[in-house]
C-alpha cells in the first residue's frame, strides 16, 4: 500500500515544496543551526528511529588524515532530501564542531560552526538523495573519540535531528598502519556468497568497554584489526575470515560447530545454514548447567536488534526474548516479553541473562549470552530444559526497546530441545499459503469466469442442455460453487492460523475487514439464488438486480483483498506480484468491454440482425410483452449472431486469467520471500 502511494506522495510534497520554498532552506541548512541541528522549518523534529544512518568507512584516523563518511538511506526506497552533519568529541557535554570536510560533492556546500572553517556539511539542493559519500579531515592537534552526529531532512514537515553515527571515530597516533574497519574493494566468493577480504596477517585485540543503565552495567565490546608480523595466526571470530589469497573463503565462525556441537536456526531456515547465506541466525548450546546462545546479522544498520523468543507453540504470544540490540553505536543485550503482538522490555532488563561478548563490525551485529535455566517472567515459568518453537526476528531498536520486525522473521517448524544439535527447518505457513491460494483461484479464476459466462453467452451453445439445464448456465453455476468453497474454507484456515482476529490495525491495512464483507457477501448468493422469483414474475428483476450487485460487489472486493495482501509481512508475498494483478485486471476489463461493445454491434436495436436478449436486459422491469425477452433466434435453437468471436474471447480470457493465477499462486506457494 505505502508504494501504491508513493506516485501521490511524491506530487503532494513537490507541491508543497514549490509552495514553502520561500520559508525552507532548499540550498541548505543556515549557519545558525549549528548546536542544535534544527532545520528551523516544520514541526518538532520525528521520535522513531531514523530510516537513515551515517557510518564511517574507517573506525581510526591519524591527526590530519582523511576518512570517507557515507550517508545512506537503509532502505533504498527512502530518500532524504537534506542534511547536516559534523563531527564532535563524544566525551564533551559543550558543543564543538572537529575537523573539517573537505573537497564536497556538487551537491553540497560547506557550513562554518564557530570556531573552526567549514566544519559542517550540509545539502546544496533539495534533490532526493539514497547515498552520499563525504571526505573528513581530522583535527591536526586531536586525539580521542569523535562521534558524527547528522540531521536528516525528508520533507518539509518530517525530519530527523542529531542521529548518531553507527560507529566511533578513534582519532590517534599509531605505530603502524591501520586497517579500515570497511573493506570493499577486494572480495572472494564462496557458493556466490561474496565477503570482505581483509589481508591475512591479522591479529586482534578486544577492548571493553562498561555501558552504564538504570539498573545494572553491561559490556560493549569493540573489535579492532591492525597488521602485525604474524602470518601462521589463523583463529576464529565472528566477524569475516581471513585467508590467504589464494584459499577459498571460509565462512563466519558463527557457523562452526553447527550440527557438531550446537543447534543453529537461520533466517531462511535450515537451507542458509547449510550454505553460510543466513542474513540472522540464532545458535544454542547446553554446556553443563549452562544455556549458551549467540545471536548474529549482517547488514546491520544503526539503531537495530535481532532477537530470539522461546514460545510454547508456533503463535506469537506469551513469549520470552531475548534481544541483541546496536543502539547508538553500542551493542547490549536485554531480556523482554511478547503479550499478544507487543514486546515489552522487562523492568529489570539483564535479569536471568549474562552477556559474555558483543560485538559489530563490518555491518555483523554479534552477541553471546547465557540465560538463567529457570526464569518467571509475566508469571509464567520459562524452563530451558524444556522444548521450545523459537522464533528468530531483526528489525529497528532503540533505547526504549525493539520494534515490529516487519517481514524478517522466522519461527521453527516444529518445538525444539536446546540440547539439540543441527540445523532446524523453518515453519513454512502452509496455511497462509493455503489461504492465499484458494483466496486467488477463486476470486482471480472461478469467479471472474463465471461472471463472464452469465453475462455474455446465454445464447451461445443455445439448444445443448447438461442435466436440463443451459450449457452456460452449468458453467456458471459450478464456477460460482467452486467460488463460494473455495472462499468459506480460506476463510476458516486464516482465522485457524491466526487464532482468532488480526492485531493489525485497519488503518494500517483494511485486508482482514474487506475480506469478511467479502465472504458474506459470497456466501449469501446461493441462497439468494435458491430463493429467488421464477423468470417472468413481476418481481424477477428485483433479485437480478441484487444478484448482479452482491456478486459483482464480492468479485471487486475480493480482487482489492488481493492486492492489499501484498503489503502484508505475514504473507510475505514480493511487490512485484502488483504487475501480475494490474496485468489481470487489464484483460479482465479489456474483455468485458470489447463482449460488450461486439454485444450492442450484433444484438442492439437498429441493427441488421437484432436479439433482444443480452448482457443487462434482464436486468430491466417485467414487460407487458411475454415475448420481449426471446428472439426468433432463440425459439429456432440457433446461436445468437457472433457466437463464434465470442467463443474465441472466452478462450483467449480463461487461457491468460488462468495464467495469471497460476503465476499469482506459485508466487505464494514458493514463498516466504523477503521485503523489498
Amino acid at each position: 500500500m505505502k508504494r501504491r502511494m508513493l506516485a501521490v506522495e511524491v506530487v503532494f510534497l513537490l507541491t508543497v515544496g514549490w509552495i514553502q520554498q520561500a520559508t525552507g532552506y532548499g540550498r541548505g541548512a543556515p549557519d545558525t543551526t549549528c548546536s542544535t541541528m534544527l532545520p528551523r522549518h516544520g514541526p518538532n523534529p520525528q521520535t522513531s528511529p531514523s530510516p537513515y544512518a551515517t557510518t564511517p568507512l574507517q573506525t581510526s584516523v591519524e591527526p590530519g588524515g582523511t576518512i570517507t563518511v557515507r550517508l545512506a538511506a537503509i532502505n533504498p526506497a527512502d530518500n532524504f532530501r537534506g542534511f547536516l552533519i559534523h563531527a564532535t568529541n563524544s566525551s564533551s557535554q559543550s558543543f564543538m564542531a572537529l575537523g573539517s570536510f573537505i573537497n564536497p560533492p556538487s551537491n553540497t556546500k560547506s557550513v562554518t560552526c564557530s570556531p573552526g572553517l567549514q566544519n559542517s556539511l550540509t545539502h546544496g539542493d533539495g534533490r532526493g538523495k539514497t547515498s552520499l559519500d563525504i571526505t573528513w579531515q581530522a583535527p591536526a592537534e586531536y586525539q580521542g573519540d569523535v562521534e558524527f552526529r547528522a540531521t536528516f531532512v525528508k520533507d518539509y514537515n518530517t525530519f530527523w535531528t542529531q542521529v548518531p553515527a553507527v560507529a566511533l571515530v578513534r582519532v590517534g597516533r599509531a605505530s603502524g598502519v591501520v586497517t579500515p574497519a570497511y573493506q570493499a574493494p577486494t572480495t572472494y566468493s564462496r557458493d556466490q556468497a561474496s565477503y570482505p577480504y581483509v589481508p591475512p596477517s591479522t591479529t586482534t585485540t578486544t577492548s571493553t568497554m562498561p555501558t552504564t543503565t538504570s539498573s545494572t552495567t553491561t559490556t560493549t565490546t569493540t573489535r579492532v584489526v591492525s597488521t602485525s608480523p604474524n602470518p601462521s595466526t589463523t583463529q576464529w571470530s565472528f566477524a569475516k575470515q581471513t585467508p590467504a589469497p589464494t584459499a577459498s573463503a571460509q565462512l563466519p565462525s558463527i557457523y562452526m560447530g553447527c550440527g557438531d556441537v550446537k543447534g543453529c536456526f537461520g533466517l531462511q531456515g535450515g537451507t542458509c545454514v547449510q550454505e553460510g547465506s543466513c542474513s540472522a541466525m540464532v545458535t544454542y548450546a547446553v554446556k553443563g548447567q549452562r544455556y549458551e546462545f549467540e545471536l548474529w546479522a549482517t547488514d546491520t544498520p544503526a539503531n537495530a536488534y535481532v532477537a530470539v523468543a522461546f514460545s510454547d507453540d508456533d503463535i506469537m504470544g506469551d513469549d520470552s526474548v531475548s534481544e541483541c540490540t546496536l543502539v547508538n553505536g553500542r551493542v547490549n543485550a536485554y531480556m523482554s516479553y511478547n503479550e499478544g503482538k507487543s514486546n515489552t522490555r522487562l523492568r529489570d532488563a539483564t535479569s536471568g541473562l549474562k552477556l559474555m561478548e558483543g560485538k559489530y563490525n563490518d555491518g555483523n551485529l554479534y552477541c553471546r549470552f547465557e540465560r538463567q535455566a529457570q526464569l518467571v517472567i509475566a508469571d509464567k515459568h520459562f524452563d530451558m530444559a524444556k522444548e521450545y518453537h523459537l522464533f528468530l526476528a531483526r528489525g529497528p531498536a532503540s533505547d526504549n526497546g525493539i520494534s515490529y520486525h516487519d517481514r524478517q522473521k522466522t519461527v521453527t517448524a516444529r518445538s525444539v530441545s536446546l540440547a539439540e544439535t543441527g540445523s532446524v527447518g523453518a515453519s513454512k505457513g502452509t496455511l497462509v499459503k493455503l489461504h492465499g491460494a484458494l483466496m486467488v483461484a477463486a476470486w482471480m479464476f472461478a469467479a471472474s469466469c463465471g461472471i463472464l459466462f452469465a453475462r455474455y453467452f446465454r445464447l451461445t451453445w443455445v439448444g445443448k442442455q447438461l442435466g436440463g439445464k443451459d450449457l452456460w448456465f452449468v458453467f456458471h453455476r459450478i464456477l460460482m460453487i467452486i467460488t463460494w468453497l473455495l472462499t468459506v474454507i480460506a476463510f476458516v484456515l486464516i482465522f485457524i492460523e491466526l487464532g482468532g482476529w488480526t492485531s493489525l490495525p485497519v488503518t494500517t491495512n483494511p485486508h482482514a475487514v474487506i475480506g469478511v464483507v467479502t465472504t458474506v457477501l459470497a456466501f449469501i448468493q446461493p441462497f439468494m439464488a435458491y430463493f429467488r422469483p421464477h423468470p417472468g414474475t413481476p418481481k424477477r428483476f428485483i433479485f437480478n438486480w441484487a444478484h448482479w450487485l452482491v456478486g459483482n460487489s464480492a468479485h471487486i472486493l475480493g480482487i482489492v483483498c488481493i492486492f492489499l495482501a501484498v503489503d502484508l509481512d505475514k504473507a510475505a508475498i514480493p511487490y512485484w506480484v502488483n504487475w501480475l494483478l494490474v496485468a489481470y485486471v487489464a484483460v479482465h476489463a479489456a474483455s468485458h468491454l470489447v463482449l460488450s461493445l461486439a454485444q450492442c454491434c450484433y444484438h442492439a436495436d437498429g441493427s441488421r440482425k437484432p436479439t433482444a436478449v443480452f448482457a443487462m436486459r434482464d436486468l430491466a422491469p417485467h414487460q407487458s410483452n411475454q415475448n420481449h425477452f426471446y428472439s426468433t433466434q432463440q425459439d429456432k435453437k440457433e446461436d445468437a449472431h457472433g457466437s463464434m468471436f465470442r467463443r474465441i474471447m472466452l478462450g483467449i480470457y480463461i487461457t491468460l486469467v488462468a495464467s495469471f493465477a497460476a503465476a499469482v499462486i506459485a508466487t505464494i506457494v514458493n514463498g516466504p520471500w523477503a521485503k523489498q
